[in-house]
């Protein structure tokens, strides 16, 4: 019995609510109970270590701890009391929530949309908070989330015994590479291989998110079949009858797009650009005001002075490309099949009242291929071979002669052709 004694290290200061075989939760490493203060009847909740010869436990305990102390959010779950150092049943004692885990509430009914969002932004509020302190969770699941007073807009955070915080590192990992961390939740090929990166803790949320929305557990980023966690037919299903808006369900699916790739580069790179984008979900437009603005513009262009001379010149290129293209095309049938077109660099400026495009004939030794450019100037268009400032044609823009530019413009393409005939 004496021996059992100087195991436990926890009994000075604290006692137990309940019977000693009442817990709050038990797992592979540590057992919870509920426990009251001696000095001040304070409730927390007592974890305190099985397996207290295991070095990799004692390890895990020690980094939760130093994780605890340093985090101060409302969705944290706060450090009473802990000894990580001593020989015996290290213990930690951390602040009772009362209220189920995200799992027991998701198995009881899935959440609506807007409830999703409002428990997201809590949740994301925390894991903000504990990234700028350089922790990492690792192993955010529904069990890990209790919902104090079981209301989901107040998730709150715990069991961070895979946590990662660079201001206590250890000289070698808490757990072994290869070796799986936690559940299978949701497996990350990074934490199988000892990552420590914030980024899966945003991975790990959006598949928690996912559950509360169908209550489908996600098991990994791709299946035996390709598809994602989002893509599975059970679970596509119970998404499009939750959410029938087209619009919102195509903004949650890219989310989950981008969450669940396998490079971890592709993903969500911090909590707070999740956390708009989820608040964009249900983002709407103002069709009324739309139709104000449209008018707006409408009223805006319609009262430009220059409209007159843009809606000109806004049918002019489209003469001017279809009339050009005719050219080029008679070229390359006269020529036979040994030659082909070329075309590209088409702009237009409505307010400069220019436009221009690239067109071109190829043969098998050589092309042909000009720069050709429209600008109206007064009343006229005059048309330009860029490339040396001919000009092929100018006449009245509200009475354009297409005509003599295209008898010009070929001309101008049979005398440049000639020229790489006898060169």
């Amino acid at each position: 019995m004496g021996k059992r004694n100087r195991n436990i290290l926890w009994k000075d200061k604290w006692e137990l609510v309940s019977e000693e075989t009442e817990k709050l939760g038990q797992g592979g490493q540590a057992v919870v109970r509920k426990v009251k203060s001696k000095s001040n009847n304070e409730i927390g909740a007592l974890k305190e270590l099985t397996n207290f010869t295991n070095l990799e436990r004692r390890k895990r305990m020690y980094v939760e701890a130093a994780s605890l102390a340093v985090l101060d959010h409302d969705n944290i779950c706060k450090l009473l009391d802990s000894d990580t150092v001593s020989d015996g049943k290290l213990y930690i004692v951390t602040e009772f929530i009362d209220g189920q885990t995200l799992n027991k509430r998701v198995s009881q009914a899935a959440f609506s949309l807007e409830e999703m969002q409002t428990f997201a932004d809590k949740l994301l509020d925390a894991v903000i908070h504990a990234h700028s302190l350089e922790i990492c969770h690792r192993d955010i699941k529904p069990d890990n989330i209790l919902l104090k007073n079981n209301d989901i807009s107040d998730p709150i955070l715990i069991d961070f015994g895979l946590s990662f915080n660079n201001e206590e590192d250890l000289n070698s990992p808490v757990t072994p590479k290869e070796q799986q961390l936690g559940n299978r939740f949701l497996h990350l090929p990074e934490l199988h291989k000892g990552a420590r990166d914030t980024r899966s803790d945003l991975t790990q949320i959006c598949g928690v998110l996912l559950y509360t929305l169908t209550g489908i557990h996600p098991i990994s980023l791709l299946d035996s079949a390709g598809k994602y966690p989002h893509q599975i037919d059970s679970v596509r299903k119970r998404i499009e009858g939750l959410i029938e808006n087209r619009e919102p369900r195509n903004r949650l699916l890219r989310i989950f797009d981008r969450a669940f790739q396998i490079r971890i580069d592709e993903r969500w790179q911090t909590a707070r650009e999740l956390k708009e984008a989820l608040k964009n979900v249900t983002k709407t437009v103002d069709l009324e005001l739309e139709s104000k603005s449209l008018d707006e513009v409408r009223s805006f262009l319609e009262s430009d002075p220059t409209r007159n001379n843009q809606l000109l010149t806004q049918s002019l290129h489209r003469e001017f490309m279809a009339e050009t293209r005719t050219v080029i095309r008679s070229i390359c049938q006269e020529l036979g099949s040994l030659t082909s077109e070329k075309q590209g660099g088409a702009k237009v400026d409505l307010k400069l009242g220019q436009f221009g495009s690239h067109f071109g004939v190829v043969l098998p030794h050589g092309e042909v291929y000009l720069r050709l450019n429209g600008k109206l100037i007064g009343n006229e268009l005059v048309m330009v071979i860029e490339d040396d400032g001919t000009i092929v044609s100018r006449f009245d823009g509200g009475n354009p002669d297409w005509g003599a530019y295209k008898t010009n413009l070929r001309a101008e393409f049979h005398r440049r052709l000639l020229q790489i005939v006898n060169a």
